[in-house]
């Protein structure tokens, strides 16, 4: 067990040492001159850039047969610019709305199929705890991922689906693709999602989208209330607040209402 674990590490330190390689390699580099770079048999080089190609890390020109980089750090990179944007621009809103209701605040983002937190705010009088930066949960079960999914074309929203297991969280979970395609028109017609105990029995989490200059939807707020507080007038007051708060994060990022 101990040699296989010493062999994986390796594996990944060699195919990082490979992708920092031919990012560097602005002309992009042949397997052969790879191999010679890293001191790696050509057998070796080849199986790790072929994971990586497959992986969409790397990719090969057919004419030159040189490798580059590919779309997916491409894509990380847009997630990293677009957090830390996100994070910059949302911050001081989303601490006033904590402030002002004091239920725990997160702000998520879609990676692929899943919801990814990349910020999260304690409310004071919250039993919810806050969510580790990182951290995904399913777009199924949860407010956030009906927020950042509602307004994607239904055909993409139901690859997407197909692709996960829709299991069961709680009693109150969709598990169905119909039923959440039904759910996601109730969000587009409010202008925000609701999980009443779908994710957790614990709680309920109310969330609306945040929107850039092109009227896409690039992230979401949610706010987390425990389920014995989860009223009527309570969540009133939590969508007004919340619909106030995405939309003055929408604008900063250049949204306009008439878009």
């Amino acid at each position: 067990m101990a040699e296989k674990t010493i062999y994986s590490v390796q594996s990944v330190e060699r195919s990082l040492n490979l992708l920092e390689t031919i990012a560097g390699c602005e002309n992009g580099i042949r397997i052969k001159d790879l191999a010679e770079r890293e001191s790696l048999n050509l057998s070796t080089a080849h199986r790790l850039v072929s994971l990586l190609e497959q992986r969409g890390y790397v990719e090969q020109e057919p004419e030159s047969k040189k490798y580059f980089l590919g779309m997916k750090v491409l894509q990380l990179q847009g997630y990293l610019f677009k957090s830390r944007r996100l994070n910059d621009v949302a911050a001081q809103e989303l601490k006033r709305m904590v402030h002002c209701l004091g239920e725990t605040t997160h702000l998520a983002i879609l990676s692929e199929d899943e919801v990814v937190y990349i910020e999260s705010w304690e409310g004071v009088r919250s039993v919810i705890s806050r969510a580790p930066v990182g951290r995904k949960v399913p777009i199924y079960s949860t407010a956030l991922g009906k927020a950042l999914t509602a307004w994607k074309p239904r055909e993409e929203v139901e690859r997407m689906l197909h692709r996960i297991e829709m299991a069961p969280k709680t009693p109150n979970t969709i598990t169905d693709v119909p039923g959440y395609l039904n759910e996601l028109s109730k969000v587009r017609l409010n202008g925000y999602a609701v999980d009443r105990q779908e994710q957790s029995m614990i709680g309920c989490c109310i969330a609306a989208p945040i929107r850039d200059h092109r009227d896409e939807v690039v992230a979401a707020v949610s706010v987390s209330c425990p389920a014995h507080d989860f009223t009527e007038e309570n969540e009133e007051r939590i969508v007004r607040e919340l619909m106030a708060t995405v939309s003055n994060i929408s604008a900063k990022l250049g949204h306009s209402h008439g878009a």
